[in-house]
């Protein structure tokens, strides 16, 4: 089956997450995507390695689905290998620092030129026509910079930095967002545009009421235990795990009102659901009836009987129980994919299904190279000549030899399971 994107090509140069991201999430729709890399590879290939040639588990997780070719695109004569991808291109993606598309012979200005009805995403840390444009970001320093560190973690303690990459996640999928809008664009135009975007405005977007209550009432947003204060928001113990319930609406009260046995707590007629802030007694008692009606119960149990109820309600899952009852499940939340070699690795399946099935293979460093180059157009004696003169890398793939993931590494060994 074809997916929506089918007939798009895409261009990556790009690395470690929120470009490459993006570009996966492009395949993932049917589109085709080149991506270019140094000849040192793709940084990300260079964590936790796993397959024979700089192929890690790291670079698995975003890159399915692509062909690899390895340029130096310092040397000046990479050009004649770059510009016709440019030509061939629809979309081109980069999260690279302002300035380096320039330097490195792929700036929107040139690409115009020679291809104006591409499109060119270009993702950055900071702001292009700011002070910080030239700063060095990752995930990390791009949340803390965001408020959403300041904002997350209990009343009495420190910002927290999620183990989750949210920022790097988040600007991919913007990114994919923004190169399918001006992909619509270009039916009604017939030209391509630049979209330069930059991750710190794309998270600044997720203190939406936060900087709603700062601008309307001069409140001082802080962090608190529970997400919604006026609301019933709770965690509960069971006999296998801990749940999350909230009960957020009239309906859903009166749901779990009734499911504890104290129906009184939402009498007839009854609109909104209580102050539970104000009340703090009525909030105690709530907390006590829920604990005693779930004590008994498996997790799965309590949340089919508050799901019947209506209650939104979900069990706080390690990242392995999803993993395994993922898997078990077959609900395609984990996908497997092979580089050459063999290898096999287990990554995160599309968010996205729109009849398209995601690759099943991740591309060595460079193994595509000679391949894409005759596609757009080099001659065999050229292609030799580049080659030769270490413009682009030949990777060969032995299909005798399996790859295996590597011991795990020491930074990683507190995660071996007990």
């Amino acid at each position: 089956m074809t997916g929506p994107l089918d007939g798009i090509h895409v261009l990556e140069i790009g690395h470690y997450i929120a470009g490459p991201h993006a570009a996966q999430m492009l395949g993932d729709q049917g589109a085709e995507v080149i991506k270019v890399e140094p000849l040192g590879g793709d940084p990300s290939r260079l964590n936790t390695r796993a397959g024979q040639i700089g192929d890690s588990m790291f670079y698995a997780c975003h890159n399915r689905g692509k062909q690899s070719i390895a340029l130096n695109l310092s040397d000046a004569r990479a050009a004649l290998a770059l510009d016709p991808l440019l030509r061939w291109a629809d979309i081109v993606v980069t999260n690279y620092t302002a300035g380096v598309p320039e330097r490195l012979g792929f700036g929107y200005a040139h690409l115009q030129a020679i291809n104006p009805r591409a499109v060119m995403v270009h993702v950055t840390g900071y702001n292009v026509d700011g002070p910080w444009r030239d700063y060095a970001a990752f995930d990390g320093t791009i949340i803390a910079m965001s408020g959403l560190a300041e904002m997350t973690g209990h009343e009495d303690g420190p910002p927290v930095l999620s183990q989750i990459l949210f920022a790097d996640h988040s600007v991919g999928a913007h990114a994919a967002f923004a190169a399918a809008t001006a992909l619509a664009e270009r039916e009604r135009t017939g030209r391509g545009r630049l979209i330069e975007m930059n991750m710190l405005d794309v998270m600044t977007t997720y203190l939406g009421h936060q900087i709603a209550m700062m601008g309307l009432w001069n409140l001082d947003p802080t962090r608190s235990r529970i997400r919604a204060g006026t609301r019933f928001v709770h965690r509960f113990a069971t006999q296998t795990g801990t749940l999350f319930v909230a009960a957020i609406t009239p309906g859903m009260w009166r749901g779990y009102s009734q499911l504890v046995g104290h129906p009184e707590w939402a009498p007839r007629g009854m609109t909104e659901v209580p102050d539970l802030y104000a009340d703090g007694a009525l909030r105690d008692a709530a907390v006590e009836a829920g604990e005693r009606f779930m004590a008994s119960m498996t997790a799965h149990d309590a949340m089919a009987a508050l799901q019947a109820k209506g209650i939104t309600c979900g069990i706080m899952r390690s990242a392995r129980a999803v993993f395994e009852e993922e898997v078990a499940k077959g609900s395609g939340a984990v996908h497997h994919v092979r580089y050459p070699d063999g290898t096999k690795v287990p990554v995160p399946g599309p968010a996205i299904s729109a009849g398209h099935p995601p690759s099943p293979s991740v591309s060595s460093l460079g193994s595509d190279g000679e391949v894409i180059l005759e596609a757009v157009g080099l001659d065999a004696e050229l292609i030799r000549s580049l080659h030769a003169a270490g413009v682009f890398r030949r990777t060969e793939i032995d299909p005798t030899l399996t790859g295996n993931a590597e011991p795990v590494p020491p930074h990683l060994s507190h995660w071996v399971p007990a």
